[in-house]
């Protein structure tokens, strides 16, 4: 009977050696078996938060990839990252940390990623920073990878109307107009997002349900063109620079 290829391209650092007993340890605490170490360990990056409704139910969908991942022979791991809503911080100070935190969360998919020498990753987001920031980090780290959209948020119901958070703004530039009361304007607030979901809003530029086809278009380019490079590398016979841009240091002569 043929030999089953061993898709421990990294973790098998870990899973085997008399050296690795205090590694193994660590993740039998966790839930590792004996059976888990013969098998890829898989990072389930999940981008959860209650801070915006883009990312609340993003545990869930998490658990969801665990259970899959483990079904179809792999030792997956969830872990977390953080996210910042665009939304809620514009219009105030707070929207300076908006941009920078996609840099924050694509370092630290990689650094999870990097220090516990996964074999794969599966990233799941949903909001506007947190979603190229997953594409960012799978881009950099040149392993097996799948993002998932968290999905968009449902339109909330006013008056047999649908309105979302865009009808949020339109009200409040109608209240400052005296086109509308204080009641309808907090008729509106409490309506326009109805529960879980990346906002349908146009932040910044990119609005999920219209333009979700070009966005995957342009991170396959942009996967492909990581891709290109690396190949060129092989091909040249020359080592490939692994380590995080955050980092900033040469590819060890560790043995990926």
């Amino acid at each position: 009977m043929e030999n089953k290829k061993d898709l421990r391209i990294r973790s098998k650092v870990i899973s085997e050696g008399a050296n690795r007993v205090p590694n193994r340890a660590m993740l039998r605490a966790v839930g590792f078996q004996d059976e888990d170490f013969k098998k890829p360990m898989i990072g389930i990056a999940s981008t959860w938060s209650e801070v915006t409704p883009c990312n609340m139910h993003i545990n869930d969908l998490a658990v969801q990839a665990k259970q899959g991942a483990r079904n179809n022979g792999g030792a997956p791991l969830i872990f977390n990252t953080i996210t910042v809503s665009d939304g809620i911080s514009m219009g105030h100070g707070g929207m300076l940390f908006s941009l920078p935190s996609r840099e924050a969360i694509a370092d630290s998919i990689e650094i999870v990623t990097g220090a516990e020498r996964f074999d794969g990753v599966v990233a799941i987001g949903g909001c506007d920073k947190n979603t190229p920031a997953c594409l960012m980090a799978i881009g950099r780290m040149n392993i097996p990878s799948v993002y998932v959209y968290g999905g968009t948020i449902q339109p909330g119901n006013l008056d047999g109307k649908k309105v979302d958070i865009v009808s949020a703004f339109e009200a409040v530039g109608q209240y400052q107009d005296g086109k509308i009361t204080d009641e309808q304007l907090h008729k509106v607030e409490c309506s326009v997002c109805p529960g879980p979901g990346a906002c349908g809003g146009c932040i910044p530029l990119i609005r999920w349900p219209q333009l979700q086809k070009q966005w995957v278009c342009v991170c396959l380019v942009l996967l492909r063109h990581q891709l290109s490079q690396r190949i060129k590398h092989w091909n040249a016979k020359q080592p490939v620079n692994r380590s995080s841009h955050f980092l900033n240091r040469k590819s060890t002569q560790e043995t990926l």
